[in-house]
């Protein structure tokens, strides 16, 4: 969100974010880029859902993009049929549409979301400790997913390679 604001315009790109822990985002600075910050359990996000998978349908050839932010993909398991329905219409066409879902996983709860996994290509790992829950998620023994130092280093797979990066600080 820091880099789409400070190098987007909201005419280009804006995002919405779905949480089931609104007070962990209440230091985000509020932009021009934000839709909303929309709690997973209230009909806010459902409605938000909706509202976007009506715009990128309608969207055949604007130029915005939309960034679907959900910070852990097992606070929207709960929404309702429609809801889920038009979620993974987004996961699927969204980005042909120019909304771009980005989706966390707490590693702990990967059994909550398991059939939602197949969905997802491009896979971020951060550090996770236990070599059997990393493969249930997609690494391999190659990823060394246990030495990446929490909360800042990330990897993903290029083919056979690991590409590993560091976050930004702002």
């Amino acid at each position: 969100m820091h880099s789409v604001a400070q190098t987007q315009s909201s005419e280009d790109v804006q995002y919405g974010v779905i949480t089931a822990h609104p007070e962990e985002w209440e230091s985000v600075e509020v932009t021009s880029h934000s839709v909303g910050i929309f709690h997973a359990q209230q009909n806010s996000a459902q409605d938000f859902i909706s509202s976007l998978a009506a715009w990128a349908h309608a969207n055949k050839q604007a130029r915005q993009s939309v960034l679907l932010l959900i910070d852990g993909l097992e606070s929207i398991a709960s929404l309702d049929f429609d809801s889920l329905q038009n979620f993974r219409w987004l996961l699927l066409r969204g980005p042909a549409r120019r909304v771009w879902p980005i989706i966390t996983l707490n590693a702990a709860h990967r059994e909550e979301v398991a059939s939602w996994l197949q969905i997802f290509r491009t896979r971020i790992f951060g550090h996770i400790e236990d070599e059997l829950v990393a493969a249930e998620l997609g690494a391999d023994t190659t990823s060394v997913l246990d030495q990446l130092v929490a909360g800042i280093q990330f990897s993903l797979r290029e083919n056979e390679n690991w590409l590993r990066f560091w976050l930004p600080r702002f």
